[in-house]
């Protein structure tokens, strides 16, 4: 039998090559990213563009070759086919009429049991992105939810320059929303309705909205009261500062040097982009799920019964009170895609590897590590 840690080095192993796509897609491009397309498309390496059509040239090549390698995994995973065109030249059409069609060309979601599939097309010239949901997903994904993903999360993302991660994020959410519907979970419109604002949404299955590149963005900020400020602060136990983070989340996350967290969280978060979009999704992925605490000593670990989706969280306790350490589930935990389970522990090296991680339980044949008694029902993979 292997060793715990040939089982952990193992669990790094399989989900590097997520880890890395996180990381880079949410990175910058690099800066000699065009010089490396321009020998690469020359000939030397084909491509494959099954999932990707960028023929408006917004991302690089390395971005492609990892959105295709991600669209792929989620669509193994759900039977989900997601598609991403970026055009320069719509020939007359609306963005509505050429997301149709562009979507009965390609054919999207053919190869699935139902036509599962969602288009994400952004039309350069026009500056608008439009989001074409299937028939087999419509039940899933009501008009004014992708709406409000576009409008509240990657239009911000577009108008910052950064359509590469506004795409991704938004393809995130719906991936989400797509594993708890797979296990039988209800739309919960609650978290949206905190952020609600009025959108133009389409009348058709999917959503358009005007999404201007190098516009303005209006990432989440701004400053709480002094009061306010103090009301984020260290609380008298795990449970308690779980529950002022769900307020954090539903308050706009906009102050993020709240004592709440741990020094190096707030160090993290400053440096994180937020939309108000994203924020819901945080919301939707934890809000009203069931959970237990572990406690040991100082250290706590809070994992939930009623979701399979969402990792655990992690906290400290000072002299202040206990403190939400975000670096800690970070370091610990590695989110997958591709395979039944969507998280899995890793060593990171930590006082919580050494109190929690080690005590985690293998799960599925994938050297995946749970904790042993919290909810972990695997996804219904793709036949």
């Amino acid at each position: 039998m292997r060793s715990l840690t040939t089982r952990l080095k193992r669990v790094r192993k399989t989900t590097i090559v997520l880890s890395s796509l996180l990381l880079l897609i949410g990175m910058r491009a690099w800066r000699d990213g065009r010089a490396h397309e321009r020998i690469l498309s020359a000939g030397r390496i084909l491509l494959p563009s099954h999932h990707v059509d960028d023929r408006a040239r917004v991302l690089s090549f390395w971005d492609r070759a990892r959105f295709e390698q991600y669209l792929a995994r989620v669509q193994d995973e759900s039977d989900v086919d997601m598609r991403l065109v970026f055009a320069d030249d719509l020939h007359g059409a609306t963005i509505e009429q050429f997301a149709a069609a562009e979507a009965e060309a390609m054919r999207m979601g053919a190869e699935g049991r139902e036509a599962r599939g969602v288009l994400f097309a952004y039309d350069v010239r026009g500056k608008q992105l439009r989001i074409e949901v299937g028939y087999g997903l419509e039940k899933y994904f009501p008009d004014a939810f992708v709406g409000f993903l576009i409008t509240e999360n990657a239009r911000d993302f577009f108008a910052a320059e950064d359509a590469r991660t506004g795409v991704f994020l938004t393809t995130r959410i719906l991936q989400s929303r797509i594993r708890d519907a797979a296990l039988g979970g209800d739309f919960d419109p609650r978290p949206l309705e905190i952020f609600k604002e009025r959108s133009h949404v389409s009348g058709g299955a999917g959503a358009t909205a005007a999404t201007p590149l190098g516009a303005s963005a209006a990432f989440v900020e701004g400053r709480f009261s002094p009061k306010r400020h103090r009301y984020f602060g260290p609380q008298p136990s795990p449970e308690d500062a779980f529950e002022r983070y769900l307020e954090w989340l539903a308050a706009g996350a906009g102050d993020s040097d709240v004592s709440l967290f741990t020094p190096e969280t707030q160090l993290f978060l400053a440096d994180y982009t937020m939309t108000r979009g994203y924020v819901a999704y945080m919301l939707m992925q934890i809000s009203g799920k069931t959970y237990r605490v572990e406690r040991r000593e100082d250290l706590a670990m809070l994992y939930f019964t009623s979701t399979p989706f969402a990792s655990p969280c992690f906290f400290r306790q000072t002299r202040a009170g206990w403190q939400m350490d975000i670096t800690a589930e970070m370091h610990n935990t590695a989110e997958l895609v591709g395979l039944p389970y969507t998280w899995s522990f890793v060593d990171g090296g930590d006082d919580f590897a050494n109190e929690f991680v080690t005590e985690a339980t293998p799960v599925g044949p994938n050297g995946v590590l749970r904790w042993r008694d919290g909810d972990n029902r695997p996804l219904p993979m793709r036949d």
